[in-house]
């Protein structure tokens, strides 16, 4: 595997960033659709401070923050965690419910249903936590990948992704000044702002 390139590495062509309108084409063209003004907006705030959130990102100032449910809606194969949660709640609520017509008809059927009862809850609590740990692996696996893209791959669509991703609410960014995620700007997460695509401040709008 070969070693990320530097910013910094004079062999290099410096970057240059395309043309906003680029952006807004490859953006549109993802999602397969012309996207209302505040999405661009969104977009356009990216392609604006590409520099300062790339390299926040690649020096860790600025974390990128995956939110599971998003993320596995768009790749079905980061989705495998809903499997093993849905099918251990069933597992333990079928446990619980056991045990409860167990106690109440031990007369009738002695342990058997406690033993059954203790089964599924034990199996259900293994295959409920086997899921979060498939969300979080997966989860730290999109996020590298996502970082790797931000960091080393910007001339091939880099900032793209990001957009997607950060449209999609498939991600957002976690700095000093805390979260930042689709509608605010991701320009919050650098600079403290609290701004959300429409132009608005969201204080005032949570008000």
């Amino acid at each position: 595997m070969s070693e990320p390139r530097s910013f910094d590495d004079e062999d290099e062509e410096p970057f240059v960033k395309p043309a906003f309108e680029y952006i807004r084409v490859r953006v549109n063209e993802t999602f397969n659709r012309e996207l209302p003004g505040p999405a661009m907006k969104a977009a356009e705030d990216i392609w604006k401070n590409w520099d300062g959130i790339r390299d926040a990102v690649a020096d860790g100032d600025v974390l990128l923050i995956a939110d599971p449910f998003f993320h596995s809606v768009r790749y079905p194969s980061l989705s495998n965690f809903h499997m093993y949660r849905g099918a251990g709640v069933i597992l333990l609520g079928t446990g619980a419910v056991t045990a409860v017509v167990g106690a109440a008809l031990a007369s009738l059927f002695g342990p058997v249903l406690w033993q059954g009862a203790l089964i599924c809850l034990a199996i259900g609590a293994g295959a409920f936590f086997w899921g979060r740990y498939v969300q979080e692996r997966d989860t730290r696996a999109y996020r590298k990948r996502m970082v790797e893209r931000v960091a080393w791959h910007q001339e091939d669509g880099g900032i793209v992704d990001l957009c997607v991703e950060y449209l999609s609410g498939s991600i957002g960014f976690e700095g000093p000044h805390g979260r930042t995620f689709w509608p605010q700007l991701a320009s919050n997460a650098l600079t403290g702002k609290t701004r959300i695509a429409d132009g608005r401040d969201l204080r005032n709008v949570s008000k």
